[in-house]
């Protein structure tokens, strides 16, 4: 009896680590997304001496507000919904 429960809290544990390994493998882009979202220009472009995933110059709101204030984003979003 404790075999087979042992068996089985092994094969849900993988089940989960497996889960848990594909939904931070689609969740990467999104987390990419929203790093760059708040990086400068300058951070952003040059690629070969900065870290990608790191914030070199100060985090800026600039990406943000332009999104909002120049685009028709928010009519976007109310029409999906």
């Amino acid at each position: 009896m404790d075999d087979y429960r042992f068996r089985k809290i092994g094969h849900y544990t993988l089940i989960y680590a497996i889960v848990t390994l594909f939904a931070m493998f689609a969740a990467l882009p999104f987390f990419q997304m929203t790093i760059i979202s708040f990086k400068t220009d300058a951070d952003f472009n040059n690629t070969r001496t900065n870290i990608p995933f790191w914030f070199n110059d100060p985090p800026t709101t600039e990406h943000v507000e332009y999104l909002f204030r120049e685009t028709q984003y928010t009519s976007f979003i109310l029409n999906s919904l």
